[in-house]
């Protein structure tokens, strides 16, 4: 069986995050079953120039052994989707993207336009939630409405990784069929013995800095102290918006002195899981995530994580493995942030077993692979 992949943005690209991995991971897995080919753009997200080392608008092999064509915005047409279509004649077509024109959208109406009698199945990657479609909200609902109106997505499958975003999918397409399927996270990472030191706190966040992802509000919270003990802050992540990261920055310009900051730029997704035995807690206050690769990353390597209730991993406290707490309680936040400066290394050492213990059974009760083999058969 032949499956497409039409995608923003796919390896060696990491300035989207999750969707990318998301996309590898399948491949990964299935490689042996499915023969994947993958449309995507030829640079990063937010990038201006190409990949380095790429050929565009030429086949070429990925990490995985799938076929990768890498297409520049201005190739992006009509003809050059029904020149794919005919080449590779898939039957299955995987879009990752709710709100993308170029590699959502336009694909879709062409593939209406030159009447493609294959199936079509796209993953929202979280776009839906509720706290995703407050930012930029009235660009996105116009969109929800214009497809609808359209009807170009009636022969549209949907694959959401958990119920809420089944639920929230039929929201807005109450018509369309849903499969629910968790995502595949990256399980060779490592679990790092905790080396923690009482009165220290060293806090990690990686992700984008977007308003989506929400890092503001914990340097708020830090802000709000006093805190008892020092803490040193790495934010690793590239700024889609100048103004945002100019806020976070203002913010970071009125700390008190016993808490130092530091803003890195965004790293591989291979040196992400590097970067866990260096720190004692992983934050991310987002608005929501429809599953968070780097969240189940920070628990596979044993560091505990501090994180909203907009995202799936909400039994943290049960599994001693962190804090899951709303955005409206920003008391608790401050709460949980003197906790872990307190811990020293035995307290700390059972957070980091407990954050282990709750990926590991994630996975024991995933079976991916059965799975993802029936999705993409019966959609």
């Amino acid at each position: 069986m032949k499956i497409l992949f039409i995608v923003d943005w796919y390896y060696p690209g990491y300035k989207a995050g999750g969707p990318i991995q998301s996309c590898v991971n399948i491949v990964k897995l299935l490689k042996v079953d499915f023969d994947f080919y993958v449309l995507t753009s030829d640079r990063d997200h937010g990038s201006a120039l190409p990949y380095p080392g790429i050929f565009a608008c030429k086949w070429q092999t990925g990490p995985n052994g799938e076929s990768v064509f890498y297409c520049p915005g201005n190739k992006m047409n009509l003809a050059l989707i029904r020149r794919i279509i005919e080449e590779i004649q898939p039957e299955l077509i995987y879009f990752n993207s709710m709100f993308s024109f170029r590699f959502t959208a336009f694909p879709l109406i062409a593939l209406k336009l030159i009447n493609y009698k294959g199936k079509i199945l796209l993953a929202p990657r979280g776009m839906l939630h509720k706290g995703a479609l407050s930012l930029k909200s009235f660009k996105k609902k116009s969109f929800l409405k214009a497809v609808n109106i359209s009807n170009i997505f009636k022969r549209v499958h949907f694959h959401a990784t958990d119920d809420q975003e089944g639920q929230d999918i039929l929201r807005y397409f109450k018509k369309n069929k849903v499969n629910i399927v968790q995502n595949i996270p990256d399980i060779n990472i490592p679990f790092v013995d905790s080396s923690k030191q009482k009165g220290l706190l060293r806090l990690l966040f990686i992700s984008r800095i977007h308003p989506k992802k929400n890092l503001s509000y914990i340097l708020n919270v830090l802000n709000s102290g006093p805190f008892t003990g020092a803490i040193k802050f790495d934010i690793y992540g590239d700024s889609e918006s100048d103004d945002y990261l100019g806020k976070c920055r203002h913010i970071v310009s009125n700390l008190p002195s016993n808490i130092e900051v530091n803003f890195m730029n965004g790293v591989v997704h291979d040196e992400i899981v590097k970067l866990f035995s260096k720190y004692d807690a992983f934050v991310l206050p987002s608005l929501g995530e429809n599953f968070g690769h780097v969240i189940f990353e920070s628990l596979m390597s044993g560091t505990p994580v501090l994180i909203s209730d907009q995202t799936p991993w909400q039994r943290l406290v049960d599994y001693n493995a962190g804090w899951s707490i709303p955005l409206d309680d920003f008391e608790s936040y401050k709460v949980a942030i003197q906790n872990l400066i307190n811990l020293d290394l035995g307290e700390h050492r059972k957070l980091s077993l407990g954050s282990r213990k709750l990926a590991e059974e994630y996975l024991a009760n995933a079976d991916f692979k059965r799975k993802y083999f029936e999705l993409f058969k019966i959609v």
